[in-house]
């Protein structure tokens, strides 16, 4: 599609530092947001996001996400994979209408960390823009969100960020090896502790005159927490979660200004060797949630400006412990509420199974009754099934008898018929004859007249 001016997009998972990049481009003329969404706990000085981009990507995201209808904890940041999705064209007209209402003269764009789950839609529809990528190490960011979202969960399961912190950054390190003159990836530490050399750095890849401006309502370098993190540290980090390690480790070799692991503040630590020697012992490194101890030693920076961190830490573990033990005394106390209630239920319900049994054996008893009932219901109805046959036989007979009575009566009418006839014959001749005799009496009578016989 066509489109104005040239559009950046800043590509990176959350908590990565692409708010604090953001909010600079915006500063020097690079149209990154018109309506930001307002701040909140998570970013208190705003997420310098564009709230249009960020809807169609919750709208993407629910449709491609979401473990069942109106899932609530489909917008959830930490995700397992990237999904493949297909784009309708109702999607992508809102995709299109997304570039028209962004799009100027001059440089545009966003920053939303669900666009590394679409970037392959954006590719399509702007084949020209430019990303900046800002990398974090993995550790890094498992601390920012214990900063910004503490919770025991996450301590206790803190393989979760990682195995997203993988998810993410597997699909930017192909975006960078197939669209490498497109990309500028650069260590975000190193970066945002010297903002001339990297706004420098970001003009020559635009080509575009940029003037960051650390303002009241940008983020300040100081809230961007450096835990001072080196080669040795990122060594004993592989060990345990090689996976996000590896994919860090392939986004660093293609970085314009690289992780430096001769870092000066990245101090040898004696608990670094004994760490060494525990991964050994670990089966599976990818599989192990429990390595929050060594976490622990990881995010505690060795300047001086943190020397009370591990203090804190550990108040606040004993503040949630203490908070857990409360509640887990509630929850037992709760429990012992709940088997009384239930040795209660118990009880009564054995009752009423021993009401019920002693019911299902007078039912039993019923059964066979009716079971005795029926037989003698069957044999009678066999028996009576013997007699009907044998009046069925009977009648049989008695149709025979019958069909032969009809036949000799046909066979009297008929001879009774014939001797009708006979006898009418018989009677017709009579009278013939009888006539005859009187004519001969006649004739007798003439000749005796005739003949003086008289």
């Amino acid at each position: 599609m066509d489109y104005e001016g040239q559009p950046v997009i800043i590509l990176g998972m959350g908590r990565s530092g692409t708010s604090i990049l953001a909010s600079l481009l915006q500063t020097s003329n690079v149209s990154m947001y018109r309506n930001s969404l307002p701040p909140g706990e998570i970013n208190p000085r705003g997420f310098a996001e564009e709230a249009l981009a960020v809807a169609l990507h919750q709208k993407l995201k629910r449709l491609n996400y979401s473990r069942f209808e109106a899932d609530p904890d489909y917008d959830n940041p930490l995700i397992d994979e990237i999904r493949p999705f297909e784009l309708t064209d109702e999607l992508g007209s809102e995709a299109a209408g997304l570039v028209a209402a962004l799009q100027r003269p001059g440089f545009w764009g966003w920053k939303d960390p669900r666009t590394v789950l679409f970037i392959d839609l954006w590719l399509a529809l702007l084949p020209t823009v430019r990303m900046l990528i800002p990398l974090r190490h993995p550790i890094e960011v498992f601390n920012s969100y214990l900063q910004r979202l503490p919770n025991e969960r996450l301590m206790r399961r803190p393989d979760q960020v990682f195995r997203s912190y993988t998810a993410y950054h597997s699909k930017i390190l192909q975006v960078v090896e197939r669209h490498r003159e497109q990309c500028y990836v650069f260590y975000a530490q190193t970066a945002y502790q010297n903002l001339a050399c990297l706004q420098t750095a970001l003009e020559a890849f635009l080509g575009h005159r940029l003037r960051f401006q650390e303002t009241a309502n940008t983020f300040h370098r100081e809230e961007f927490t450096d835990l001072g993190l080196g080669a040795a540290e990122h060594e004993s980090f592989a060990k345990f979660f090689p996976t996000p390690a590896s994919f860090f480790d392939g986004l660093n070799s293609r970085a314009d200004m690289p992780f430096a692991r001769d870092l000066e503040q990245a101090k040898p630590r004696l608990e670094l060797s004994a760490l060494n020697n525990l991964a050994e012992f670990v089966k599976s490194p990818d599989d192990e949630p429990d390595c929050t101890p060594f976490l622990v030693r990881m995010i505690a920076p060795t300047s001086e400006r943190y020397s009370g961190y591990l203090a804190r830490q550990a108040d606040e573990l004993i503040q949630k412990v203490s908070w857990l033990e409360q509640q887990a005394q509630t929850t037992v106390n709760e429990q012992a509420l709940c088997i009384r209630d239930l040795e209660s239920s118990k009880t009564y319900l054995l009752g009423q199974i021993e009401q019920h049994a002693n019911a299902v054996d007078q039912q039993n008893g019923y059964i066979r009754e009716l079971e005795s009932a029926k037989q003698y219901m069957i044999d009678q109805l066999e028996r009576h099934a013997q007699a009907l046959d044998q009046q069925k036989h009977y009648i049989r007979e008695l149709e025979s008898a019958k069909r032969c009575f009809v036949d000799q009566l046909e066979q009297q009418k008929q001879h009774m018929l014939d001797l009708e006839s006979t006898n009418a014959r018989y009677q017709n001749e009579v009278r013939n004859q009888e006539k005859s005799i009187r004519e001969l009496h006649t004739r007798k009578e003439a000749f005796r007249t005739l003949f003086g016989l008289r």
